[in-house]
């Protein structure tokens, strides 16, 4: 794998102050770096080159983004904010560049904010409207205990949302989720509550919009306590079967498995292992769905 990193400073250089955009070299620096894609690290080539510009800093990233995308015709496909590093008027500076109403740029594929230090909830809340994130859209923040986002509100449906520190995000965000196909949560600690309340509604004739919902946490995770004894004595589903599933999936090869199939031919099945569980519902009409009915067979 190869990796380009462009490192751009705004000293002057000389006469070439008029020049947007140069370097000194265009011979790039090669190092190593490892990608961790599979099981284990591909040993990848990072191809390093330093620019300097004659405009603010932000101005020049864009412009130079702006010179690679007419040379190679290509398009930002993933951006990655930290927002420790700016100040709140710098991040939404980048945010109208990338996103705002005279933007040039397509909407990217992938967005990540991080923060691991104190942040305005309301500038989080703004970036979150104003993104236009087409595939996924990452929040790896620390927010304050007040903070909430209607999920629904992106502009775009994006493939999966993936949120760290999820603790604000309520069974009722759940439930009602209509941009996402997979919904992510990285939580601390785990409580079955959450994934008891959606299966209980499930049950009683709900389905969800979104396909997946996966709960990470940092210590074990016991559900089947649940799943064994007190789920079958709530409005027995016509069939409930416990399997193991195969297969390297968050750094598990073999996981347990409930399948539930519903009176109308829905199957929600949650998948559990050291520190994670997963909730699939699927309907008849699903791509998956024959394959989630053949344990029934």
């Amino acid at each position: 794998m190869k990796r380009w990193v462009f490192s751009i400073d705004t000293e002057p250089r000389g006469s070439e102050n008029s020049i947007n955009m140069y370097s000194d070299s265009w011979v790039p620096n090669e190092g190593t770096y490892k990608a961790k894609i599979t099981r284990l690290p591909i040993l990848g080539i990072t191809y390093s080159i330093r620019l300097h510009s004659s405009e603010d800093l932000f101005s020049g990233i864009y412009t130079f983004l702006e010179h690679l995308s007419d040379i190679f015709h290509f398009t930002i496909s993933a951006m990655k904010l930290v927002l420790d590093d700016f100040s709140e008027q710098e991040s939404r500076r980048i945010i109208d560049m990338f996103f705002g109403k005279n933007s040039n740029q397509n909407p990217t594929k992938k967005l990540t904010l991080e923060n691991h230090g104190d942040i305005n909830d309301q500038l989080v809340q703004s970036i979150l409207k104003q993104q236009k994130a087409t595939c996924i859209l990452k929040l790896n923040t620390e927010l304050s205990p007040e903070f909430h986002f209607d999920l629904n509100s992106l502009e775009n449906h994006v493939n999966e949302i993936s949120v760290h520190n999820s603790e604000w995000v309520s069974v009722e965000d759940i439930i009602n989720l209509e941009k996402a196909r997979v919904l992510l949560l990285i939580i601390p600690t785990f409580t079955y509550e959450k994934i008891k309340k959606l299966i209980e509604k499930w049950r009683d004739g709900w389905m969800p919009k979104w396909e997946q919902l996966v709960i990470h946490t940092h210590e074990s995770v016991d559900i089947d306590t649940y799943m064994l004894e007190e789920f079958p004595t709530i409005n027995p589903p016509e069939r409930m079967i416990q399997h193991v599933e195969s297969g390297w999936i968050m750094g598990m090869d073999d996981r347990t498995a409930y399948s539930m199939l519903r009176r109308d031919g829905s199957i929600a099945k949650v998948t559990t292992g050291n520190a994670f569980v997963i909730l699939s519902i699927y309907t008849t009409t699903d791509r998956q769905y024959v394959d989630a009915h053949s344990i029934f067979k």
